[in-house]
């Protein structure tokens, strides 16, 4: 190791452009930036993630609990900015924004909010730190400072695209992190920093590229070569300066200056922890201590309620989920070939004593099922992975709710398939499994929100993963509408009455005894309980002639799509997430004689007060829209 006798804002290394250096901007932090969720909940559950990967694997292959210390701390100025240097005009020429740092770095002996987390029960960033050309799974240390993109994580890893450590440089307004970190068998008080740029810039007439090491160096071939910082003098004062009690533990305590106050306020951080990981909480896995509030299993449910962590409803569901997994009431094994198609009830046939589990289904019992799913990895041979699955029916709900969960990470996108059952109910499918967590793992977005067939990885590692993710996605939905009494021959009547084809193998196949109907006055066709108005990107939805057949108060549900611009098709069947949301916020909604319940991708549940109603929506595309009632 160089030892330089310098200042601390001389331990920058700023490496040029080169000829080869790619050019433009650093893409990975657009995955983040176009989600709906705030920052401050982004980056604690992409930290969290890590966190949760990186704990210690004991002597029988089980990962340690993790525990997180959490504070902010307010810092003078001009101690940041010895640690900083010239970053500050880097950043501007950078493209980065001038008010943001403006408000960062006001004048000389200003405060600055930092984050400071320090870590215990995980492995440290470990592996090669003199040398960045090793990769793989132990290489955590290059994988993390020098990697961009890195997909070294399998298995029950939470984190797998090497993406989600961009976010703690988008909340600092520095665009900076600084960590230090202890080996688990390995070296000890290694401190390194990373200022990552918007896109490569000029600098005194000189071009560089979009990062930047606060490091020590060496030379390799000609090559400067940035290492961690292992002078003890520097450590010392690096602790003492950010309030590190780290000592000889195995693990990693990181800085990140310059944060928004307002949006990183404790219940904040409190509020986007919990709402992201109480699963991960409530299996022990998973303990913090944010700025002197202790959280874990034992007192969850109390912090949930002092800190107004989820609404009333959100609440109600949240304590379902977990007492769900805690008691497993009304355990039943699942039979193979339960799955029939994706819109159809679950086969009735493949489930013991079903019209015992109905009864307590209506008489809302929670439900606990364990359903096997397809699974095949290439060059192996196809077997049955479990998940477990929990529902519940509850006419005093005031929506269906439902959770994806993989392992302990919530995929927020996955519940439309649970929110687009006719009902209302609870449901949760909850991946346990290695095999299954790991097949998951591999179908997850970048920003882990959604799964997706097309992910490159499904292909390259298993076989038939189309029917394996559509029966994880199904399974909810097809045992909620068994056991909301949907039987299958009902459902196999309205679809051979409707599309008279005819299905099989050619045999002849045995009449259904003719039902006799029972005469009643011929259906008439409702009357359209709202009428349509459509002004650019401004939908107003207001009462029509069948208004007054709502019962007061009434719900009833409105489902949206794009138009198709003159193609056939249904616009309905058409519609995907990417379109629009109407829980993002750029939706504006104006009521008047009804009340929003819920929105979420493509629908709205709407409910009347009053006959004369009427629903103002802003945010849509200059698209023609079409709207229907969902019934």
């Amino acid at each position: 190791m160089n030892k330089r006798n310098k200042s601390k804002e001389n331990y920058w290394f700023f490496p040029r452009m080169s000829p080869s250096s790619q050019r433009g901007k650093t893409i990975t932090s657009s995955n983040f930036t176009r989600e709906d969720k705030d920052l401050i909940d982004i980056f604690f559950r992409e930290y969290i993630q890590n966190v949760m990967d990186a704990r210690v694997i004991n002597s029988v292959g089980e990962r340690q609990n993790a525990f997180l210390s959490i504070k902010i701390l307010d810092l003078k100025a001009d101690l940041i900015l010895k640690y900083h240097g010239d970053i500050e005009k880097r950043l501007i020429e950078a493209g980065h924004s001038k008010e943001r740092l403006k408000n960062a770095f006001k004048s000389a002996g200003d405060q600055v909010s930092c984050l400071i987390i320090e870590e215990e029960g995980t492995t440290g960033l470990r592996g090669e730190t003199q040398d960045s050309e090793p990769d793989g799974t132990e290489e955590q240390w290059n994988s993390f400072w020098i990697g961009e993109g890195n997909e070294n994580k399998s298995g029950k890893d939470l984190g797998r695209r090497g993406e989600g450590k961009i976010v703690k440089h988008l909340v600092s307004s520095l665009s900076t992190l600084f960590g230090i970190t202890n080996q688990q068998n390995g070296k000890k008080d290694l401190l390194m920093g990373k200022c990552v740029f918007q896109k490569y810039y000029k600098y005194e007439n000189l071009s560089y590229q979009r990062y930047a090491y606060f490091c020590d160096e060496k030379d390799i071939n000609g090559e400067t070569q940035q290492i961690p910082i292992q002078d003890p003098d520097i450590i010392k004062q690096f602790k003492k300066d950010f309030n590190i009690n780290r000592t000889t533990d195995d693990g990693t305590s990181w800085v990140i200056p310059a944060i928004n106050k307002n949006s990183f306020k404790i219940g904040s951080i409190i509020k986007a922890i919990i709402s992201e990981f109480y699963i991960a909480i409530t299996k022990g896995e998973l303990s913090l201590d944010i700025d002197g509030q202790r959280i874990d299993q034992s007192n969850l449910m109390d912090v949930i309620e002092q800190f107004q962590v989820f609404d009333a409803n959100t609440k109600t569901f949240v304590e379902w989920i977990i007492n769900s997994i805690a008691n497993r009431p009304n355990y039943t094994q699942v039979d193979h070939d339960w799955f029939v198609d994706a819109n159809a009830p679950a086969n009735s046939d493949k489930i013991q004593n079903l019209e015992m589990l109905r009864k307590k289904f209506n008489d809302n019992e929670t439900i606990s099922l364990s359903i096997p799913i397809i699974f095949q990895r290439i060059n192996e041979a196809s077997k049955y992975v479990n998940l477990d699955v929990f529902i519940k029916n509850n006419t005093d709900f005031k929506m269906t709710r439902g959770a994806y969960i993989r392992d302990c990470l919530i995929i927020d996108k996955e519940e439309q398939y649970i929110k687009n059952t006719y009902g209302k109910f609870f449901g949760l499918a909850l991946a346990n499994e290695d095999n299954l967590i790991d097949f998951l793992g591999d179908a997850e977005s970048p920003s882990h929100l959604e799964w997706n067939q097309k992910e490159p990885k499904l292909a390259e590692k298993y076989l038939n993963y189309q029917q394996t993710l559509t029966q994880v996605r199904r399974s909810v939905p097809a045992f909620l509408k068994l056991f909301s009494e949907m039987r299958q021959d009902d459902y196999e009547d309205i679809f051979i009455d409707l599309l008279s084809v005819p299905i099989g193998d050619g045999k002849k196949k045995k009449k259904r005894k003719p039902i006799t109907p029972t005469p009643i006055t011929p259906h008439q066709k409702r009357t359209p309980v709202f009428e349509i108005n459509q002004t650019g990107g401004k939908v107003e939805i207001k009462s029509g002639s069948g208004a007054s057949q709502v019962s007061l108060p009434g719900i009833i549900k409105i489902e949206f799509a794009y138009s198709l611009l003159g193609e056939k098709g249904n616009p309905f069947k058409e519609y995907h997430h990417f379109d629009f949301d109407l829980a993002d916020k750029k939706f504006k909604f104006n009521t008047r004689g009804c009340n929003i319940k819920a929105n979420h991708l493509n629908n709205i549940e709407l409910e009347i007060t009053n006959h004369n109603f009427n629903l103002d929506i802003e945010g849509f595309e200059d698209n023609s829209i079409a709207i229907r009632e969902n019934h």
